[in-house]
């Protein structure tokens, strides 16, 4: 999750900024960014479309790493 902590910091956004633009909760990005909890293929989906419409040419492996 160091790629989407680092797309936060380009843009200036919080956690709760990016929470309120998926429809999650603060506590759900928070686990998800200090690596407590994962999130489901629907959801990486929503927060990759978010941060494509920021920044275009993001790919999922960019945001998420490579698939196992």
């Amino acid at each position: 999750m160091d790629e989407l902590r680092r797309f936060l910091a380009r843009h200036r956004m919080t956690q709760q900024d990016l929470a309120k633009e998926i429809g999650v909760t603060d506590a759900f990005v928070s686990m998800l960014l200090s690596g407590k909890s994962g999130c489901s293929l629907d959801t990486a989906k929503t927060i990759l479309a978010f941060c494509q419409g920021k920044e275009p040419g993001m790919t999922f492996e960019q945001l998420f790493g490579k698939a196992a």
